[in-house]
């Protein structure tokens, strides 16, 4: 009771109502027994707790960047005006450091060293993407069944497994395809072009996996070389064949000789 006295008598300008008034809120407030405690967090929870990372979208490619800064670099490319010339080619690119990454598949600089192979790069982001193979990072996760990939865009590729989206279309026979590589090949198909070649025998292919198999073969001496002509044939079968008709070819005129002399 003495204390209560005490403490009102620091406000000696107020009424005794006014000072009971002021007094009650300086006195802590009672605590509800009945509600539920409110658990206490401290400094160190909040700043474990991870910031949700804003991401900014182009709305022209679907392409997605970590910074505004990075997405208006980016909607340069999307621009008809393109100042950038290259001196060797005359090609023209939006920005400069495109000129700057061009410009080295013409002077075949590969700054960008790897620190555990004897491999370059042109660009940094491709050394950055290609030091995963040694680190076994795998970035880029699947939502739906939790399979990694070291980049995005196989990433996204493999989402298409899920969703059942085929979004390149043959506009000749109408099939459809997940990525784009598998459309290009598929179009060899109608127009024929045959773009990898043996450098051995000279046959072409639609796919480089198709090359890839012969050049095999040819390793191993599965294919059979005529000295004649320089085919090259599959199967001993095939070759004997071709053999003996080289052999025909030889005999045919020494046959029609003697026979004029008849």
């Amino acid at each position: 009771m003495l204390i209560l006295f005490n403490t009102l008598s620091i406000f000696p300008i107020y009424s005794m109502t006014e000072k009971f008034k002021m007094l009650r809120t300086l006195l802590p407030k009672p605590v509800d027994t009945n509600s539920q405690a409110v658990p206490a967090v401290s400094l160190d929870d909040l700043r474990k707790k991870p910031r949700k990372k804003k991401i900014f979208k182009c709305n022209q490619c679907s392409k997605r960047f970590g910074s505004s800064c990075n997405l208006k670099k980016h909607k340069i490319t999307h621009m008809e005006v393109k100042p950038f010339k290259c001196d060797y080619c005359h090609k023209t690119f939006a920005q400069s450091i495109q000129l700057k990454n061009h410009e080295r598949t013409h002077t075949g600089e590969r700054p960008f060293a790897c620190n555990h192979c004897d491999k370059s790069f042109r660009q940094a982001r491709c050394l950055k993407r290609h030091q995963r193979i040694h680190t076994g990072e795998r970035p880029f996760s699947c939502d739906q069944c939790g399979k990694c990939f070291t980049r995005r865009e196989i990433l996204q590729v493999h989402k298409r497994a899920h969703t059942g989206e085929r979004p390149y279309i043959c506009n000749q026979c109408d099939k459809s395809f997940i990525q784009q590589y598998d459309l290009k090949r598929h179009i060899r198909v109608h127009t024929g072009v045959r773009p990898y070649k043996c450098q051995e025998c000279g046959m072409c292919f639609s796919q480089l996996g198709y090359l890839n198999r012969h050049n095999k073969r040819h390793a191993s001496g599965k294919y059979f070389r005529c000295s004649q002509c320089d085919q090259y044939f599959k199967n001993s079968v095939h070759f004997s064949m071709h053999q003996k008709l080289h052999a025909v070819e030889l005999q045919s005129p020494l046959e029609e000789c003697v026979t004029a002399s008849v």
